[in-house]
């Protein structure tokens, strides 16, 4: 079997995100659980789901390169022939880099506009929802990091998302567990809507048909 098929893809990430989505259904229905627990929870969940995001985009990109089709069973045509896995990586490589960059929505949309032909689905899902998966990367990376630069990159994104910035930055346990009272993600917990966004990403990369692209070129 095709270690590298747009099924597999599918569903590995789809299991790592129902796994997320039920650590966060267990520690919101947890008695005795203190609000900085259900903060540190949430912070892992967003984590991992944006490392389930990045492993898909990798899995998913290197399917196309190899000749599969979308789930759907539209045909990816892509601007080059690799002989396998391996050449994959060499070519994604290149010259002095030991590892390719799937978290950067921008990155991965211009790489897919390289090595596929037009209107691909992973640049059309990335135009789409690449917005959503840039303010996830900068909320992951201040998890990550904690620095002077990603807390000003995450205090832009929270001024981006509530249109405003706060008073006192939340830590971002306590923004995921939010429900914004105006802006882009009004009335919605904040990590919710990052797990709905993060399978709209995938998904429709690998559901992609042919109606799928007359109906986002209706609506360009």
């Amino acid at each position: 079997m095709n270690d590298y098929s747009a099924q597999l893809a599918f569903d590995s990430f789809n299991s790592e995100i129902n796994d997320c989505r039920d650590l966060r259904s267990a520690i919101d229905n947890a008695s005795g659980v203190p609000l900085t627990g259900q903060f540190l929870v949430y912070e892992s969940i967003l984590l991992r789901s944006f490392r389930a995001v990045e492993t898909a985009l990798g899995a998913i990109f290197t399917s196309y390169l190899l000749g599969d089709s979308t789930l759907a069973g539209a045909k990816v045509e892509s601007c080059l022939v690799p002989r396998d896995k391996a050449h994959v990586d060499q070519v994604l490589l290149g010259s002095g880099s030991n590892w390719v960059d799937w978290s950067d929505a921008r990155t991965v949309r211009e790489r897919s506009g390289i090595f596929f032909k037009e209107d691909n689905p992973i640049e059309l899902s990335l135009g789409s929802f690449g917005q959503q998966l840039g303010w996830m990367k900068i909320l992951r990376n201040h998890v990550a990091h904690n620095s002077t630069e990603s807390m000003n990159k995450y205090i832009r994104a929270l001024e981006s998302i509530l249109t405003a910035p706060p008073v006192t930055p939340p830590t971002v346990g306590e923004f995921l567990a939010s429900r914004p009272t105006k802006g882009a993600i009004k009335g919605r917990e904040v990590l919710s809507f990052f797990l709905d966004y993060a399978e709209k990403v995938i998904h429709s990369s690998l559901e992609y048909s042919a109606s799928s692209e007359t109906t986002s070129k209706a609506q360009s």
